[in-house]
């Protein structure tokens, strides 16, 4: 089956956001709107668009069209007083109801289709009611012509509905006004005739008005829906991008970058919650030396070993695991106290130190450890995040200073008071 054929099946079902394929919505641009159809997913979604961008217009086409129709009342009494009360009878008793069922209908429907049958059934009740009222005399079929024009004009043109239901209630009104008038007798064949002509014009030009105003409004669908994927792809690439300017390239695990982000937030959180964070500062021993000994290649190696191990303890969420410059990697334990971080701490410098990297053929396996310092502390306004840092970082420090592969603890000072080292 060719793209195409696949697009039409998948349609919408598989597309994030709801939004249809690109490659459909093209491919229905290619082939045109002249028959003012989509294929089945393209033409529920444009439906649905039609409900949520067009219902406002057509229940305030309803409303306009309802306040002009009851006016008109008004020209009942003034021309015709003698028949009022049968005019009135069935442009309040009738048409108006019907409008107004139109309208209350559509405030709790959701099928946009359903919306314009029932619209369309109250336009032919409403041009009924006219061509009954036309009925009852030459004189009134006479004045009240003008009025069944405005209506066809007014279901093509300005009731919001899509042409199908515009046209089927204009005609249907048309071939109402036909077959009563001939029955009835009361106008003359060159008058009757004009008449006809003139609702079958109207008929025609509305609905090429209506024609072009539905194809621009499916054409102005598909533009809109190339935009929003247009968008939508825009937003995932800038998000890619994001995510790629926080990782590391050769760990796999978040740069200093991504540690400094996320500190920043769960430093916050710590803060409006009252509980501990705590923060590891790990470098791996003698890594220059590796890297010199056995090579850059080993010495990649290495760093992604130790990245890896640090990763599994960087799940939760809340905690970060990032390489923070060279050879040297953080980890930052949300919600873990310092007696809770020195067990992690110990069993990563455990796991460190049973991995084996290997260099040049000639070369045994360099065993592998590293130093930790470890800082922990309840948030407060007293402390700050650099204060957490400096307090690990000297940590680290220490650690080195007395022999490496080890992890040293460190109080973190509150104030402004300089960190020992």
């Amino acid at each position: 089956m060719d793209q195409g054929g696949r697009d039409h099946r998948r349609g919408v079902t598989g597309a994030p956001e709801g939004l249809p394929s690109r490659a459909l919505v093209e491919a229905q641009l290619g082939r045109g709107v002249v028959l003012l159809r989509f294929c089945p997913d393209l033409e529920r979604a444009f439906l649905a668009h039609y409900l949520a961008t067009y219902l406002t217009h057509m229940r305030m086409s309803i409303l306009v069209g309802l306040l002009i129709f009851v006016a008109f009342g008004a020209l009942d009494a003034v021309l015709f007083p003698e028949i009022r009360s049968a005019m009135w009878a069935l442009r309040y008793g009738i048409a108006c109801p019907a409008v107004l069922g139109a309208l209350a209908f559509s405030l709790r429907a959701r099928r946009v289709e359903r919306v314009q049958a029932v619209y369309a059934v109250a336009l032919v009740v409403v041009g009924c009611m006219l061509v009954a009222v036309m009925t009852m005399g030459r004189a009134v079929a006479v004045m009240y012509y003008s009025s069944l024009i405005l209506l066809v004009i007014f279901a093509y043109a300005f009731s919001g509905v899509m042409l199908r239901y515009a046209a089927v209630s204009a005609v249907g009104i048309t071939l109402v006004y036909v077959v009563v008038s001939l029955s009835a007798g009361n106008l003359d064949t060159p008058m009757l005739m004009n008449n006809i002509s003139g609702l079958v014009a109207t008929n025609l030009i509305g609905f090429v008005t209506g024609y072009y105003l539905e194809r621009y409004r499916r054409k102005d669908f598909l533009q809109t829906i190339l935009l929003r994927i247009d968008k939508r792809d825009l937003e995932a690439s800038n998000e890619r991008l994001r995510q790629l300017s926080y990782v590391d390239a050769l760990t796999n695990i978040g740069n200093r970058r991504a540690f400094e982000a996320r500190f920043e937030q769960e430093w916050n959180r710590a803060m409006r919650h009252r509980y501990p964070v705590s923060l590891l500062m790990i470098d791996i021993d003698r890594f220059k030396r590796l890297n010199d000994e056995l090579g850059h290649q080993a010495g990649d190696e290495c760093l992604a070993e130790v990245a890896s191990v640090l990763g599994t303890f960087g799940s939760r969420p809340g905690d970060v695991a990032a390489r923070y410059g060279g050879e040297e990697f953080v980890l930052l334990l949300s919600g873990t106290d310092g007696a809770g971080a020195a067990r992690v701490a110990e069993d990563i410098r455990a796991r460190v130190e049973a991995l084996r990297v290997g260099g040049p053929v000639a070369a045994p396996p360099r065993r592998v450890t590293v130093s930790i310092g470890l800082a922990s502390v309840v948030p407060s306004p007293r402390v700050s995040r650099e204060q957490v840092l400096g307090t690990a970082d000297a940590a680290l420090y220490r650690a080195k200073a007395g022999g490496r592969n080890r992890t040293v603890i460190l109080d973190v000072p509150e104030g402004p008071a300089a960190l020992e080292t």
